[in-house]
Formats: structure tokens, sequence, C-alpha cells
């Protein structure tokens, strides 16, 4: 790891560090995502509140479960993510 990668680092409780930006992979995978929260919002009938939101603004929440799920599993792992 050099210094400049550092920077896209934090530490979580344990000690284990954690990127803050999210890997080209994600990025794609949270825009894919759009359709399963639309159902999502749908199902719980939930879609009216969102009915103006941007594409940036659902990519925003869909990005916020995605760092909670991994920090959520770097918390649970033996392996330092």
């Amino acid at each position: 790891m050099v210094c400049s990668d550092i920077a896209m680092l934090s530490i979580n409780d344990r000690g284990q560090f954690m990127p803050n930006e999210l890997t080209s992979m994600e990025a794609k995978t949270i825009r894919f995502a759009r359709a399963y929260f639309a159902d999502a919002l749908a199902t719980t009938g939930l879609m009216e509140p969102f009915a103006n939101a941007n594409a940036q603004q659902i990519d925003t929440l869909i990005e916020a479960c995605w760092r909670g799920c991994r920090r959520g599993m770097a918390e649970q792992s033996e392996v330092p993510f």
C-alpha cells in the first residue's frame, strides 16, 4: 500500500482499515441496484415520497446501505477487510 492509498481508508472499531471510496465494481453494482430499490419501494408502499428523487439521491441511499453492510461484514469477520 502506498501513502496515497492510506488517505482512502478509515479505521473501524476493531482497528481494521476500511476503504472510504467505492471500488468501480461497487459503484456499478449500486447503479444496478436501483431497479431493486424501486421494487422494494413499490412493495412497501413508499414509492411516492421518492417520486422526485434523482438517480444520484437514490444512489446515495443505496451506497449508505452498502457501506453499512460492508462494515457489518468486516466487524463480524475473522479476516480483516
